[in-house]
């Protein structure tokens, strides 16, 4: 299977300020527009994937929409094309690339470097100036599909910014321009994104906004490719709703079952790997009331006595960030403000025993989180968390664990 990655036509944002009046031929290095990147890896049982990047045409589009924003005009030129009616010659060539994929434990982000040669000379052949710029783009990983074209848009709009500074600094493009009496003014403004077509025009009609044939295309500004957020500095909230099962204390706080379980939380994350959570959790669960009260409390009394925990905690978590798969793990302390509830009747009149209490304790946890969107995530976790606490006549004078595992399903929304 051949996946070929769409790159989006990067473009420098803001605009340049200033115009060179000049009308300036671009030739780019003959096959440009045929270098890619190829690469293969395993699929699916006896399969494989061959991904394709068109660097070289995307290399081709950015100086097409950057250049006549730079220069009063430009002309396209072939390799053996007589520069005539031109003030200058510009030749770009792709000089180097890397792209990387997201692998393995070292899958934060896809990154891209591309080094760019320009070379500026009169039309007589003379050189004025020359250099390369190296620029690098990086993005993580969406949930679906590919950040590879997203990572070689940044970096060509960085490799066209970089041009536009040096273009616009350099002491021999100055002179030059001094020379030959070309003055660099301030740049028109852009005209307006063109609208979109409407759907009742037959396929093929010309495009309104296109220029004449060999004449790039106008600079249009477009929005900068977005980082997704699961990086250093991001902050996450979440909710999470599951299934709570105290561990009880024979004697103490018998037979105990589960029941609901919640959380609300934040994760801010302080470096690519780890993480600093504040966590709001609720458990409900039941023990026998076999035990408890003493007898004559209740004429008859229920059969079980209910669990109310609500904990604080805060801790660390440590998170291996594999592309949109991040499994983490972590560990804390909590506070527990518990309450414990057994209902029956005396003569008839219905009542309750109700015991509270605060207690400290530890917590680890462990889950999967998947990134859906670059603002959320979707995953699960499972939690432990160790406290023990006494209720007195509900727990026959003696201290029983109100502790135990939480497993819920969670999601997840980040800033910025």
């Amino acid at each position: 299977m051949t996946h070929r990655h769409a790159i989006p036509e990067p473009v420098v944002e803001p605009p340049p300020a200033r115009r060179i009046e000049a009308t300036v031929g671009v030739r780019f290095e003959p096959g440009l527009a045929r270098r890619e990147d190829v690469s293969s890896r395993p699929g699916w049982a006896w399969t494989s994937v061959r991904s394709v990047a068109p660097v070289g045409r995307s290399v081709e589009a950015m100086c097409d929409r950057l250049l006549p924003a730079v220069f009063a005009g430009t002309r396209p030129l072939s390799a053996t094309a007589p520069p005539e009616g031109i003030d200058a010659v510009l030749d770009v060539r792709l000089a180097a690339f890397e792209l990387r994929a997201p692998e393995g434990f070292d899958a934060t982000a896809c990154r891209a470097t591309v080094a760019l040669g320009w070379e500026l000379s009169t039309a007589a052949g003379e050189p004025i100036a020359r250099w390369t710029t190296e620029t690098v783009g990086e993005q993580p990983p969406p949930a679906l599909g590919s950040c590879i074209g997203d990572a070689v848009a940044l970096a060509l709009q960085e490799a066209g910014r970089a041009f536009v500074d040096r273009l616009l600094s350099d002491a021999s493009v100055r002179a030059w321009m001094d020379s030959r009496g070309i003055a660099a003014v301030p740049a028109p403004e852009l005209p307006r994104a063109p609208p979109a077509p409407s759907p009742r025009e037959p396929e093929g009609a010309q495009d309104p906004w296109a220029t004449e044939a060999g004449e790039p295309r106008p600079v249009l500004p477009r929005p900068v490719v977005k980082a997704a957020p699961q990086m250093p500095g991001t902050l996450a909230f979440r909710g999470a709703l599951g299934w709570f099962s105290p561990r009880g204390e024979p004697g103490a706080l018998d037979e105990p079952s589960g029941g609901i379980a919640l959380l609300l939380g934040a994760t801010y994350r302080r470096m690519q790997s780890l993480g600093v959570d504040l966590d709001l959790t609720y458990g409900y669960g039941q023990f026998s009331s076999t035990t408890a009260p003493p007898p004559g409390m209740f004429e008859t009394k229920s059969d079980r006595m209910s669990l109310s925990s609500l904990g604080f905690a805060a801790g660390i978590r440590g998170i291996a960030p594999l592309g949109i798969l991040q499994p983490w793990a972590g560990a804390g302390v909590a506070l527990l403000v518990s309450k414990v509830t057994l209902t029956g009747a005396t003569l008839g009149f219905p009542g309750e025993v109700t015991e509270s209490g605060v207690t400290g304790g530890a917590y680890v946890a462990a889950g999967l989180d998947l990134a859906v969107e670059k603002t959320w995530l979707v995953g699960g976790q499972c939690r432990w968390t160790f406290a023990e606490q006494g209720f007195r006549r509900l727990s026959a004078g003696r201290t029983g664990s109100i502790g135990g595992p939480m497993c819920l399903a969670a999601i997840s929304r980040t800033w910025p």
